[in-house]
């Protein structure tokens, strides 16, 4: 395995990925009130998690995940070169197209809920 795991923050779809990160870490964009809540206690916690436990661990890749798309990242995961990604059902197309088998699981993190799913090749 290339890539442990794909962590795309690049400029295609960072804002989706980064959502999925903050809402782990029981943070989110904004507040029950509508007031943006970007750099609340919740969501930097969930980017330092990140960033020790993920890209300082070199578990993302030679490269930048600022410079990372997702496209790229799930075209690599289609090939089996990354191990866990966060996905949605076009990837798991994409991945059976391939012939990888995949699994689910929560997110990693912190905060992981159940219900925040991420895939991983199983064969």
């Amino acid at each position: 395995m290339k890539i442990p795991y794909g962590l795309p923050l690049g400029p295609e779809e960072c804002q989706a990925e980064t959502m999925m990160w903050m809402l782990s870490g029981g943070g989110g964009y904004t507040d029950a009130n509508g007031s943006y809540t970007i750099d609340s206690t919740e969501n930097i916690e969930a980017f330092e998690w990140l960033r020790d436990e993920l890209v300082g661990a070199g578990l993302t890749g030679p490269g930048s995940p600022a410079r990372t798309n997702r496209q790229d990242t799930f075209d690599a995961f289609a090939r089996g070169e990354v191990g866990m990604l966060n996905g949605h059902p076009t990837l798991m197309q994409q991945a059976s197209g391939h012939g990888i088998t995949y699994g689910t699981a929560p997110l990693p993190g912190r905060r992981a809920s159940p219900r925040r799913r991420w895939a991983s090749p199983t064969g």
